[in-house]
């Protein structure tokens, strides 16, 4: 874990708002890796009333800055929009089309073959 990841633990620790402050600032000095993203993903989505709009621009931040080779994080925002508690079903195709777009070619294999397993319900 690095320190961003650490200092998003701390800062969850002094309550939801000092933890949304601290991403703010620590999404203004990018790079971050694919996993500092997660981590505030998840934690947003651990809340009681989960504020979908704050995990969309996260996932958005996450693709701007590793979506190019980070087929999971697609799928994983992917999955935010399946979700019919809180996600967009219109934008899975979007989403599809964005990452097919985005995703070097090395990547774009492997993002197929999951889609195509989680569009079966077996990813």
């Amino acid at each position: 874990m690095v320190f961003t990841e650490h200092y998003l633990d701390w800062a969850v620790s002094q309550g939801i708002g000092k933890l949304r402050k601290a991403y703010k600032k620590l999404v203004s000095s990018r790079p971050l890796p694919p996993a500092f993203y997660h981590k505030y993903i998840k934690i947003e989505l651990s809340e009681e009333n989960p504020k979908v709009g704050r995990i969309r621009a996260a996932y958005e931040a996450a693709v701007k800055e590793a979506g190019s080779t980070n087929p999971g994080l697609w799928l994983e925002y992917i999955r935010l929009e399946m979700d019919p508690a809180m996600g967009k079903p219109e934008m899975v195709s979007k989403l599809h089309w964005r990452a097919m777009k985005g995703l070097d070619g090395n990547y774009t294999e492997e993002f197929v073959t999951k889609y195509t397993l989680l569009q079966a319900g077996h990813l």
